[in-house]
């Protein structure tokens, strides 16, 4: 047999292509070189094999012999890992399959209704069991464990539909890891979790307000560049004015306004702010964003009319 790099290389290969001399090709890499690295790594793929052809029975008990022999292993957190990430990637293969199949529409209308697949629940489930023995049973790791905790988190609420058992994940890692490469998603999904509680009838909008608001702040706050900022900086204007903070809501607006100018958002934040203006007692400064509003936005005649409407009702007040 050639050198482990290569062998492993066709191995991964024949894996991807579901090839029906996959599972041959990585027994005769364990057999050949039982005492190197590939042998493990060879191992996983075979399990991965097994999943992706849908019998994680035979998987499960490839993972356990793993467990059993390379219990002392310092890569064995990097193999549960692998396993974990076997799991959620069948999950969503079989989501995206039948998303293909009945149409993306169709699909999300079905999960929101019924809820995701007693299959895909399976596997989501397999997944954390996975990333719990890293989190509860090995020493931490520079990258697993923070890994761990953070896709728990994610199979938990965007998976799973359990935004409460996710926010404890997504807490841990925005406490205790905070440059982690993803840390500024988990912190953000804090404020995503409890706003999935109040849909979910968890928790009153009342008792997660404060949440959600602390949450998205400090997210804005040390994340400033992160992809989830523009959205952020919008939900904690909307939490403000709905909850009649006009200069707070003032303050957010402008704030995307001025570091989001080529945001599709960017014409109803104008408007919004616009609103916030006039319910601060600030008529001719709303009449003014109204006025910029309307020289940006291809608005039919009507909605024209009620928005100069307004501005003509808001500087005949200063009359």
């Amino acid at each position: 047999m050639s050198s482990p790099s290569v062998a492993l290389r066709i191995g991964r290969k024949l894996v991807m292509e579901d090839h029906p001399r996959a599972a041959e090709v990585l027994q005769n890499i364990i057999d050949s070189f039982p005492s190197d690295e590939a042998a493990l790594t060879a191992r996983i793929l075979t399990g991965l094999l097994h999943i992706y052809r849908g019998d994680d029975m035979q998987a499960e008990s490839i993972y356990h012999d793993i467990l059993s022999k390379y219990a002392q292993d310092p890569r064995l957190p990097q193999a549960i890992s692998l396993m974990a990430e076997g799991y959620l990637d069948q999950a969503i293969a079989i989501e995206q399959d039948t998303a293909k199949r009945i149409g993306s529409a169709n699909y999300a209308k079905m999960v929101r209704e019924q809820g995701r697949s007693e299959v895909v629940k399976k596997y989501c489930r397999r997944a954390i069991e996975k990333w719990q023995i890293i989190i509860q049973d090995l020493p931490p790791t520079a990258h697993n464990t923070v890994q761990a905790w953070y896709f728990t988190g994610v199979v938990y609420r965007r998976h799973l539909g359990e935004p409460e058992k996710a926010l404890p994940y997504y807490q841990k890692v925005a406490d205790e890891w905070p440059d982690y490469q993803y840390a500024w998603s988990a912190q953000s999904m804090i404020g995503l979790c409890y706003e999935n509680m109040i849909e979910k009838g968890k928790i009153s909008r009342e008792a997660a307000a404060p949440h959600i608001e602390q949450a998205y702040k400090t997210a804005i706050e040390k994340y400033p560049n992160s992809p989830l900022d523009a959205q952020t900086i919008l939900k904690l204007a909307r939490l403000s004015f709905d909850s009649g903070q006009w200069e707070q809501a003032i303050s957010y607006y402008g704030q995307f306004l001025e570091k989001y100018p080529n945001s599709r958002q960017w014409a109803n934040a104008l408007l919004s702010m616009g609103t916030a203006f006039e319910k601060n007692g600030q008529p001719l400064l709303a009449a003014d964003l109204y006025r910029s509003y309307l020289g940006i936005t291809g608005l039919d005649d009507r909605h024209k009319r009620t928005i100069r409407a307004r501005i003509k009702r808001l500087t005949e007040v200063e009359k």
